[in-house]
């Protein structure tokens, strides 16, 4: 891979200063070499009177001057346990930055809620008064968006050094009919979507939404065959629920038609709140948009979309990378996709470089 770089002619505007901050962290993250495992330490992040986040810093210890990333996990029932979220954050605090990943209850609990934009904007100003310093803020899918929200404030505006969304919606009523059409691809987010909503278009939703839950925690926690609840769940339900589940579990016609009854129910004023696309107009500081071109969960036509609002901006203009070299949330094997590792490395150095301040 060095040779593949090194050949690249110097004048190409591919090999920028941007590609030799990036490449290190690609390195890192391709499972070519086991990267240095950064120091993790556990604090209580106070966020109200009556609420604190447990929350893992991770660095290296060697410079209390460094530069800060919040790093907010998505919906997975492991929370900041989860491997691939610690994973990324070591792999920031190797390139210098101490790493803040806190940990939102109803975000782990897979709960897609309006309080997740006040909880999101009270840590990232807590982290700023232990810091005293810009920060920079990491995430992906709705957290991402729910995070550009958040920080559309404009005192969180003052201290924000830049945002990396991967994967981050723009319109928040695109995503259930999206979710919904690729079933058969990514289950795990339709039983999450599913168990948030099904209540809008089910009366007595109880045993669906339990089942719903189960079923992507079936997923998420990696149960054994032996262990899975979702089968089990089904056959205590209604038979009037079995059919509605045997429907929307078969046929996709079914699945589309229940996606159009669910955004036809769904509060005009949470999507209007929830939506990185009403607050694109409050943001000045750099922002990275990534997104896997063949995203399952949401399509990358809403970071497009989110880029184009931002670009009418003053200031700084958005950064936009659609790739192969992602799934929803996670990254391929790099070997099998080289000549997208050079766009890769240079959205990444970007990034690096801007929250480096």
């Amino acid at each position: 891979m060095w040779r593949f770089l090194r050949e690249q002619k110097p004048s190409s505007a591919m090999v920028s200063w941007n590609v030799w901050k990036g490449f290190p962290f690609l390195i890192d993250s391709s499972g070519f070499k086991t990267p240095r495992q950064a120091r993790i330490t556990e604090i209580s992040l106070p966020i109200s009177d009556s609420t604190s986040l447990r929350t893992k810093v991770l660095d290296f210890g060697k410079n209390e001057n460094s530069p800060v990333i919040y790093l907010q996990h998505g919906m997975s029932a492991k929370g900041i346990d989860d491997v691939r979220i610690l994973a990324l954050g070591s792999n920031l605090a190797n390139r210098g930055f101490r790493v803040y990943l806190p940990e939102l209850p109803e975000v782990k609990g897979l709960l897609v809620r309006k309080e997740t934009i006040s909880n999101i904007r009270s840590a990232f100003l807590r982290i700023y008064s232990l810091e005293k310093r810009p920060i920079a803020y990491v995430s992906a899918s709705f957290s991402a968006g729910m995070g550009f929200v958040g920080l559309a404030d404009p005192q969180c505006q003052e201290i924000l050094s830049s945002l990396l969304l991967i994967g981050t919606y723009s319109d928040f009523a695109k995503t259930v009919p999206f979710v919904l059409k690729n079933f058969e691809i990514e289950s795990y987010a339709v039983n999450v979507m599913m168990f948030n909503y099904v209540h809008l278009i089910r009366s007595n939703p109880e045993g669906l939404e339990k089942y719903f839950l189960e079923s992507a925690l079936d997923n998420g926690l990696n149960r054994t065959p032996e262990e899975l609840q979702g089968p089990k769940i089904l056959r205590t339900l209604s038979s009037e629920d079995r059919a509605f589940l045997n429907n929307f579990l078969e046929i996709s016609e079914f699945r589309e038609e229940t996606s159009l009854r669910l955004k036809a129910k769904a509060p005009e004023s949470f999507v209007d709140e929830t939506s990185p696309a009403f607050f694109a107009h409050q943001h000045r500081k750099p922002c990275y948009l990534l997104h896997g071109n063949d995203d399952p969960v949401i399509s990358p036509q809403e970071s497009k979309d989110l880029r184009d609002l931002l670009s009418k901006n003053p200031g700084p203009k958005p950064v936009f990378l659609e790739t192969s070299l992602l799934t929803h949330g996670d990254h391929l094997p790099f070997y099998s996709r080289l000549p997208e590792i050079l766009p890769m490395a240079d959205f990444w150095g970007g990034f690096l470089f801007s929250a480096n301040i």
